[in-house]
């Protein structure tokens, strides 16, 4: 999905799991998938704090 957000032109692009999991992986044992989760957010938290020049 990065490909479809680039053509909309974000300032800011956080790549998922997929389609049906952007945040998570149900494949994962549910420890794994809650690291994930956090790791995903605390990405996306440091995008949106990021200045854009």
């Amino acid at each position: 999905m990065p490909t479809v957000a680039q053509a909309l032109g974000p300032n800011r692009i956080i790549k998922g799991q997929g389609i049906v999991f952007p945040v998570g992986d149900s494949s994962l044992p549910a420890e794994e998938e809650l690291d994930l989760r956090r790791r995903l957010v605390r990405e996306a938290l440091e995008a949106l704090s990021t200045d854009i020049s």
